[in-house]
């Protein structure tokens, strides 16, 4: 029988006292931590290749896999052996209270590190460490750079199970996001942005789409933001980069549908613009989508009723051509005069004007309801002031024409 070797490492030490060694030091710098993960990776390297040795595996109370006659089975158990030593190594990086590896790792007054959400809510009824249970001088808390760091090259160095790293991966989202919401709230929009807050990601896109808030207008950049917000969920994004693909604004190809996509999630939110844009896009069609008038009509009649000008005055005209619902000249005039009544006279508004310009149309003929050529010349009166052109002409043949001779088009 084979005498057993030391179950030691290159310079002497022995791995159990290295494991000790690993766990009694600090975490404040990453010289020492990383020496000693190399030795043991050497020392696993040294008894890997030696006939009779004791594994790394087994040195660290981990049940290495039976011996294998085949050079594909050693490497695997060899490969599997170095991720549970890894895996032993990083223990020193996990909270002592949340037992997780860290995502935030902050120091106490006392040197010892732990998981910053998990001791914030720790000091809000104690003045003691979690550790020692000793009173403490201070509550100050410091980001251990170095723990970060060194968290980060492990995850990057695949060494670790899967599991581990996707539960890091969803608790590194969620603590982005708690702090996204302390800069948004503190107006730090675009630092909020880059920590993935969707509401931020919306703002940013809208500031670089129409150029305000101090941001030149960049359509490339605006889209990019846009994709951000709109995956996570805000409705602005949704609506912004439904617009983009409609308009083949920065840098992307026309495509109805994928703007259909964006802008039906954006009105599922209560967007009445999207709602409009649908119909639009079902009343005329292309680009991947087939015309339907009657889905433009419901959509146009859903914004109409969320308050929409410019649905409202677009539907006043499908009821008044019965163009995907019946004919109805009550229902055209009823809808041109909601467009109408949201009249603002210090605000120009292109869709309102068209509807005072079609209602005084109606008007004038007594369509749909009583004639009254003075409200309607007093309708026209108010959308050539906001630079309709087809009112100024009807407003012209009333000046050279008899009241009786001038005719009026909807």
């Amino acid at each position: 029988m084979s005498k057993r070797k030391t179950n030691s490492s290159a310079d002497g030490m022995r791995l159990p006292e290295l494991r000790i060694e690993l766990e009694k030091r600090s975490l404040g710098t990453s010289g020492p931590k990383a020496q000693l993960l190399e030795r043991l990776k050497k020392a696993i390297a040294e008894e890997s290749s030696s006939s009779d040795g004791l594994s790394a595996a087994n040195a660290l109370d981990v049940v290495s896999p039976a011996p294998s006659c085949s050079n594909h089975d050693e490497d695997s158990a060899r490969g599997k052996r170095a991720r549970t030593t890894v895996s032993s190594i990083s223990e020193g990086l996990i909270c002592s209270i949340s037992h997780e590896l860290m995502v935030d790792p902050v120091c106490t007054s006392d040197g010892i590190t732990y998981e910053r959400k998990e001791i914030e809510t720790w000091f809000q009824q104690n003045d003691t460490s979690p550790a020692t249970n000793l009173r403490l001088d201070s509550k100050t808390l410091i980001s251990n750079i170095s723990a970060k760091n060194t968290i980060a090259k492990l995850l990057a160095s695949g060494e670790l199970e899967q599991k581990v790293c996707e539960d890091w991966e969803e608790r590194k989202r969620d603590v982005d996001l708690i702090r996204a919401q302390k800069l948004f709230d503190e107006k730090k929009v675009e630092e909020a942005a880059k920590l993935g807050h969707p509401r931020a990601q919306g703002m940013m896109a809208c500031r670089f789409r129409f150029g305000i808030d101090g941001e030149a207008k960049d359509e490339m950049k605006s889209v990019y933001w846009a994709k951000k917000a709109a995956t996570g969920g805000d409705m602005n994004g949704q609506f912004l980069l439904a617009d983009a693909y409609e308009e083949a604004l920065g840098g992307l190809e026309k495509n109805n549908a994928l703007a259909l996509e964006w802008y039906i999630k954006a009105a599922e939110q209560g967007c009445a613009s999207s709602m409009k844009n649908i119909s639009n896009i079902y009343e005329s069609g292309g680009h991947g989508v087939t015309s339907n008038l009657e889905t433009a009509a419901s959509w146009c009649i859903k914004a109409a009723e969320k308050g929409c000008i410019c649905a409202q005055h677009n539907l006043g005209s499908l009821y008044y051509n019965g163009k995907g619902v019946a004919k109805s000249l009550v229902t055209a005039r009823h809808w041109y005069q909601k467009s109408v009544d949201q009249y603002d006279e210090d605000k120009e508004d292109e869709d309102c004007a068209s509807s005072q310009c079609e209602l005084g149309t109606m008007i004038m003929k007594g369509e749909g309801g009583g004639q009254d050529p003075e409200e309607a010349v007093s309708l026209w009166k108010k959308a050539a002031a906001q630079g309709n052109v087809k009112a100024r002409g009807y407003l012209e043949k009333m000046k050279t024409f008899n009241f009786d001779d001038c005719e009026f088009a909807n």
